[in-house]
């Protein structure tokens, strides 16, 4: 940890090459590497610390602002956001409603990649403030889940987002609004479970 400190500011410069990646396990990769770095800024204390976060922040800003940028650009702006949420204390407790307006903005995308990484910064933003994401943004986002539940191709990744920001509430004992999303959840659900059953007679 010593000696990577001293790489930081480079790193949080050079992790965008890899974040804006086309291909997905590169940039999966290198949100690893992001998170793996603001945990170990966040435990030391170093006067720099604000500086990198604001840094980090503000580019995630530009990726998704900038017109007529590739859906990998968004889509790292985004996996930035989601890591600056969870490994920043309280930097981003201004710039909740910021992300939050964005990540609604780009769940009501046309592209099926923007709308499913969009519903996964849900879990971020209400594990990073449960009461205000349950008042303000649940309703919004389960209605985004719901038509994503009712895309085969986009199902995985909204029951993920659902299950994880179930948890998220229920931490802080605010999940009662999530039971407006339960019939679309269990429908979904259904219908996974029938397609499985006629691809395993086809199959068998």
């Amino acid at each position: 940890p010593a000696v990577f400190n001293v790489h930081v500011r480079p790193f949080v410069d050079a992790v965008w090459a890899g974040l804006r990646d086309p291909r997905a396990p590169v940039r999966a990769a290198s949100a690893a590497a992001l998170r793996a770095c603001l945990v170990l800024v966040e435990a030391r204390e170093t006067r720099y610390r604000v500086q990198w976060y604001h840094r980090l922040f503000e580019e995630s800003r530009r990726g998704l602002d900038a017109p007529g940028a590739p859906p990998e650009a968004v889509l790292g702006s985004l996996a930035a956001l989601r890591e600056l949420l969870a490994h920043t204390g309280e930097f981003m407790l201004a710039r909740h409603r910021e992300v939050a307006a964005a990540a609604l903005a780009f769940a009501a995308s046309r592209d099926p990649s923007l709308r499913s990484a969009a519903l996964g910064l849900a879990p971020a933003l209400a594990a990073f403030a449960p009461e205000r994401f349950a008042d303000a943004y649940a309703a919004r986002f389960l209605e985004f889940c719901a038509a994503s539940l009712a895309a085969p191709g986009e199902r995985l990744a909204a029951f993920a987002a659902l299950g994880a920001t179930a948890r998220a509430l229920a931490s802080a004992g605010v999940a009662s609004g999530l039971e407006a999303s339960l019939p679309a959840a269990a429908a979904a659900i259904a219908d996974a479970l029938a397609a499985a059953r006629a691809a395993a007679r086809a199959g068998g």
